[in-house]
């Protein structure tokens, strides 16, 4: 559910899972560096039992492709 993510990229940027929208990005979250991205990746992989592999990690950096991935991998159903 997109809930669920938009509450995991929350937790992760430490701002409200309601502010967590299509648009939001390394570029729109002034807090998205290097260590909270791997907070993130290390939070998705827990929460919805996948691994992503190295190119999948450097691309996970928006809401739309974190989406997409997940949905590829079967980990996210809407």
């Amino acid at each position: 559910m997109e809930e669920k993510l938009r509450n995991i990229i929350g937790n992760v940027f430490e701002i409200d899972p309601d502010q967590v929208n299509e648009v939001t990005s390394q570029d729109t979250l002034a807090n998205w560096d290097s260590i909270h991205h791997l907070n993130l990746i290390v939070s998705l992989e827990e929460s919805y039992n996948v691994n992503f592999t190295d190119e999948e990690t450097v691309q996970l950096t928006n809401y739309k492709v974190i989406k997409s991935i997940l949905q590829e991998k079967g980990a996210f159903l809407t």
